[in-house]
């Protein structure tokens, strides 16, 4: 039985947070690149520390560069997983209503179904 696509919004969300997840994985790494790359680059061709940070030690940067890639996967992970979760819920729509018309509840047993729904609250 072919299910009717609802919820083109709810893809449409999800899809964007994938490409935000995406988008913050590569900032992260080019965090990372811009605190090795930038900081050794301007070391070397001047002599000097980036933005006279004179007093700043080297494996500050380093730890900067690290930071900035370890947020930048973490948001990646939560972004992505959020949206794979809306897939999932809708997944478990499209699969209700696939599977409710094949499964209907003959009367007797909707009584007993209500009578153990009220036993259990």
């Amino acid at each position: 039985m072919k299910v009717k696509r609802r919820f083109w919004v709810l893809r449409l969300i999800a899809e964007l947070l994938k490409l935000t997840a995406l988008a913050s994985l590569v900032l992260g790494a080019l965090g990372l690149v811009t605190a090795f790359g930038g900081e050794f680059a301007t070391m070397v061709t001047t002599g000097t520390r980036p933005l006279g940070l004179v007093e700043l030690p080297e494996i500050l940067f380093i730890l900067l560069g690290l930071a900035s890639m370890a947020v930048g996967f973490v948001t990646f992970l939560v972004l992505y997983g959020i949206s794979q979760l809306f897939y999932v819920f809708i997944a478990i729509e499209e699969n209700t209503r696939a599977l409710r018309p094949a499964r209907r509840v003959p009367l007797e047993e909707a009584s007993v179904l209500s009578r153990t729904a009220e036993l259990a609250s």
